[in-house]
C-alpha cells in the first residue's frame, strides 16, 4: 500500500484550525484503509527550511526516498512559493522519478478585496483611508490585476501538481478562467468530511433547548458575528422569542467589542462561552447561524447538520449550496439582507413543526459528507 506524506507550514494540531482538522481526519480515514500515512513535513519558505518531527531535513530527496514516499499532499494549495520551496529542495527530482504531488486549496479561490479588508478595520490610519479611496476609484483595474496575479499562482500550482483539489465543483470556472486552464482534468472537487464522530439519531431533537448557536472565530472582518448579534438584538425584544437565547462559542480579537456592544444596547439572553469544544453546544441548540463574508467550505455548517441544528447562512459562498438546500435542511439568505436573516430565525423559532421537519432533513443530509464517502473520493486520486 502507498506511503503518503503531508506538506504544511506548521505542526499538525487538529484543534488549531479547519485545515489541520481535515488533515487529521483524512489521515485517519486513509490509515483505516491500510495506507501508510506519515506526519507533516513542515516547510518554512522564508528560511528555506524543512522539519520533520522537530528534526531539520537538509536533503528532502533523500528523505522521500528513504521513507519510500509515493504521494505528497500539499496542504498550502494557495501559495506557489510554498510548493516551489519543496521542489527546489529535492522534491522536483523525486517528482521527476515518479512521485505524485496532490495540491489542496482549503479556501475560497477568490480572495476578499483589498477595499473590504481595509474598510472593515475598526481603527483606521490615514494610510488605510488612502488605500480605501484608491481601491474604490480603481476597482475594476485592481480586480482584473489581482485576478491575473491570483490566476498565475493557481496556474503554477496546477502545472506542477499531478492533481489539484478544490473544495467545491462550483469553483472550477473561476479557477480555470483565472489560470487560463483549458485541460482541467487534473482539477478535482472533494468536499470536507464531517468532523464529529457519527451522525446523531433523530431522538436528539426532543432533547434540545430553545437555543440559537454561533460557533466562530471572533474576527469580524471575515466572520461578521456582529451581524448575528444585531439580528438577535431585534429578535430578543419580540414577545414570541422570550423563551429563546443565543450562545456564541469561540474567541478572537473582537470579543471585547462584541461584549461592549451587547452591554451598551442592553441585549438580553446572550452569552459568550469562549473557546470550548463546540459539540455539546450543537447537541443542545436548535438553530445555527453563519454570517461569514466568505468561506472555502464551512465546517460549522456540516457540524450543525450532523447534530440536527438547522443552519441559516448568508449566501456568500457557492460552496454553501453543496451543503444547504435552501428551505429544506436550512436557509440561505441573500447577502446584505439582515432583516430577512432575522425573519428566517423567527420563522424557525416560532414554528415547531417546520423546525422539526428541517432538523430531520439536516440529519439525513449529513450522510453525504461522511468520512467513508470522502475517503472514497481520496482513494480515486491517490
Amino acid at each position: 500500500m502507498k506511503t503518503i506524506l503531508w506538506l504544511y507550514s506548521k505542526p499538525l494540531n487538529p484543534e488549531a484550525g479547519g485545515t489541520e482538522r481535515i488533515t487529521s481526519l483524512v489521515q485517519r480515514g486513509l490509515r483505516a484503509r491500510g495506507y501508510n500515512c506519515m506526519d507533516i513535513l513542515e516547510l518554512d519558505v522564508s528560511k528555506r527550511k524543512a522539519v520533520y518531527h522537530a528534526k531539520e531535513i537538509e536533503d528532502i530527496y533523500g528523505f522521500l526516498k528513504e521513507n519510500s514516499v509515493d504521494v505528497v499532499i500539499n496542504q498550502v494549495g494557495h501559495s506557489p512559493d510554498f510548493l516551489k520551496c519543496f521542489l527546489d529542495k529535492g522534491g522536483k527530482r523525486w517528482h521527476d522519478e515518479g512521485g505524485r504531488i496532490i495540491s489542496c486549496l482549503h479556501f475560497h479561490p477568490q480572495p476578499v478585496s483589498v477595499h473590504y479588508q481595509f474598510s472593515t478595520k475598526k481603527y483606521k490610519t490615514w494610510h488605510d483611508y488612502y488605500v480605501i479611496a484608491k481601491s474604490w476609484l480603481f476597482h475594476d483595474y485592481l480586480y482584473r490585476r489581482d485576478r491575473r496575479v491570483v490566476g498565475k499562482g493557481y496556474r503554477e500550482l496546477y502545472d506542477t501538481s499531478d492533481v489539484y483539489v478544490m473544495l467545491s465543483e462550483s469553483y472550477r470556472d473561476y479557477i480555470c478562467k483565472g489560470a487560463g486552464i483549458i485541460d482541467d482534468r487534473k482539477l478535482i472537487a472533494i468536499g470536507n468530511p464531517l468532523t464529529f464522530s457519527g451522525i446523531a439519531d433523530t431522538s436528539i431533537l426532543s432533547k434540545k433547548s430553545n437555543t440559537i448557536l454561533v460557533v466562530s472565530r471572533l474576527m469580524d472582518w471575515q466572520k461578521r458575528v456582529s451581524l448575528s448579534i444585531k439580528a438577535w438584538e431585534k429578535l430578543s425584544k419580540e414577545q414570541s422569542m422570550q423563551d429563546w437565547k443565543m450562545q456564541i462559542v469561540g474567541d478572537g480579537e473582537d470579543m471585547a467589542s462584541y461584549k461592549e456592544y451587547v452591554a451598551k444596547h442592553n441585549i438580553e439572553r446572550i452569552s459568550f462561552e469562549g473557546q470550548q469544544s463546540p459539540e455539546p453546544y450543537y447537541r443542545d441548540a436548535k438553530i445555527f447561524l453563519m454570517t461569514s463574508k466568505t468561506e472555502g467550505w464551512g465546517l460549522t455548517l456540516t457540524e450543525s447538520l450532523q447534530r440536527g441544528v438547522v443552519p441559516i447562512a448568508f449566501d456568500t459562498s457557492t460552496a454553501f449550496h453543496d451543503i444547504i438546500e435552501d428551505g429544506e435542511n436550512g436557509f440561505l439568505v441573500k447577502e446584505g439582507e439582515l432583516e430577512t436573516f432575522a425573519s428566517k430565525i423567527e420563522q424557525l423559532a416560532c414554528n415547531e413543526q417546520l423546525w422539526q421537519d428541517m432538523a430531520e432533513k439536516a440529519l439525513a443530509s449529513a450522510n453525504r459528507f461522511s468520512l467513508d464517502r470522502i475517503i472514497n473520493e481520496w482513494e480515486k486520486i491517490i
